[in-house]
């Protein structure tokens, strides 16, 4: 199955405010949790990011997602 890319930019602003302002700006702020690693603040581009990923088949946990520049 063919992963979906999205550039995503890390941010060292954390919080409810640092959020409205990148949502204000046209970015939708985000979080990667993984295991073992601490949590990354990152930030995509809105209208990037709406765009329909591939549909995975049936019995698949999900499409993986790739972020660029990290």
């Amino acid at each position: 199955m063919a992963a979906a890319k999205l550039d995503a930019t890390l941010r060292s602003e954390r919080g409810k405010g640092a959020a409205r302002k990148l949502r204000v700006a046209g970015s939708i702020p985000g979080v990667i949790y993984r295991p073992g690693r601490p949590p990354q603040s990152l930030t995509c581009n809105a209208l990037e990011t709406g765009r329909p990923l591939p549909t995975p088949p049936p019995g698949s946990p999900g499409t993986p997602v790739h972020f660029n520049n990290l």
